[in-house]
């Protein structure tokens, strides 16, 4: 069905809108793949920390942050690991990396809070 704008309008034009809502969900799905590369391929604690300042609701950031943190040694990785926890309550990945990390810190009863 035609939208009530379009009537009346030569079938090019028609293709046009066509093509370019379809040119335009194809640039948001390719923005979406490569915001998802960039963070699952972050290697240093930097990175991941300046990805961070542009998208501090993501889930799987802050999992491959915390990640990276104990990676490194370092136990400020367990807040960014319960925070992927809070962000995806239902993805069980992320409560398994926080218990591994409270796990591997003798911390056990932290996974819990």
């Amino acid at each position: 069905m035609v939208p009530p704008s379009l009537h009346g309008t030569r079938p090019g034009t028609r293709l046009f809108f066509v093509a370019l809502t379809v040119v335009s969900a194809s640039f948001f799905l390719a923005a979406a793949v490569i915001e998802t590369g960039a963070v699952a391929s972050f290697k240093t604690i930097s990175q991941g920390r300046w990805l961070l300042r542009f998208d501090r609701n993501n889930a799987l950031l802050e999992d491959r942050l915390g990640q990276t943190y104990q990676d490194s040694g370092k136990p400020e990785g367990i807040p960014h690991l319960r925070r992927a926890t809070e962000l995806s309550p239902l993805d069980r990945r992320y409560h398994a990396d926080l218990a591994s990390a409270c796990e591997s810190r003798g911390e056990t009863a932290c996974a819990d809070k």
